[in-house]
């Protein structure tokens, strides 16, 4: 892993950032692997699928300090928004941001005051929302997330690709139960094709879907800062 990254580092001047998901790939990057990389100048974050390790953020902030303070390091896992933040990840690399996008910078917004109840509260439906995506064993939330985007935003999106299998009925009865509750869809009569559902008028946040706490400084790195008034106008 370190000489696959090493190499990419040294074929481009594009800046890189690593990607741990070990849910996939079946390897961890551990921390040290991390620092060494850390150390090659165009190599300048890692986005972390927290969800594996809770306190990997903390590793990670560990190993890189010395060799690099100005390493980002960006939590990939929704439902680990409010544990990451608390170690110090920069940001959010989000799917649920499609959907979420207000919210999760109202969470780091409130956490950031200080405000611990109230990003407690903001969180809690993003974390239902996400944890209904991994109904009946599902590892990649596309299936069911795909659906319910359309269902907020009235964006046609279709079916994720095979071997991804659809969405059944009864699993997207649950999530659109959710969006229900939480105020974000009204009653549709198509449940399984959320395009039936009734928009309510909520834009969605837009196709980027970076969120960034505070002011994140990275070496010789662009900066990243997405306007959550950006909406997709198609």
């Amino acid at each position: 892993m370190n000489l696959h990254y090493k190499k990419l580092a040294e074929n481009t001047k594009v800046n890189i950032m690593l990607y741990n998901i070990p849910i996939f790939v079946g390897v961890n990057m551990e921390p040290e692997t991390v620092r060494r990389l850390a150390e090659i100048p165009n190599i300048i974050g890692i986005k972390d699928e927290a969800g594996i390790n809770p306190t990997q953020v903390t590793d990670f902030f560990l190993a890189t300090k010395d060799v690099d303070p100005d390493f980002a390091i960006y939590n990939g896992d929704d439902v680990m928004l409010l544990p990451t933040i608390v170690q110090g990840a920069m940001g959010l690399v989000s799917g649920g941001a499609q959907i979420f996008g207000h919210e999760i910078r109202a969470i780091f917004d409130a956490f950031e005051a200080g405000e611990n109840e109230k990003a407690k509260e903001t969180f809690e439906p993003l974390y239902r929302f996400c944890k209904s995506t991994g109904q009946n064993g599902r590892i990649l939330p596309n299936s069911i997330m795909r659906p319910a985007i359309e269902a907020v935003s009235g964006i046609k999106l279709g079916n994720a690709r095979l071997p991804l299998a659809p969405p059944t009925d009864e699993e997207m009865k649950v999530t659109l139960g959710i969006l229900k509750d939480i105020g974000f869809v009204d009653d549709g009569d198509r449940l399984g094709q959320a395009t039936g559902t009734n928009i309510i008028g909520r834009e969605p946040t837009g196709i980027f879907y970076i969120i960034v706490q505070g002011e994140c400084s990275f070496a010789s790195c662009w900066r990243i800062y997405i306007d959550l008034n950006f909406t997709h106008r198609g």
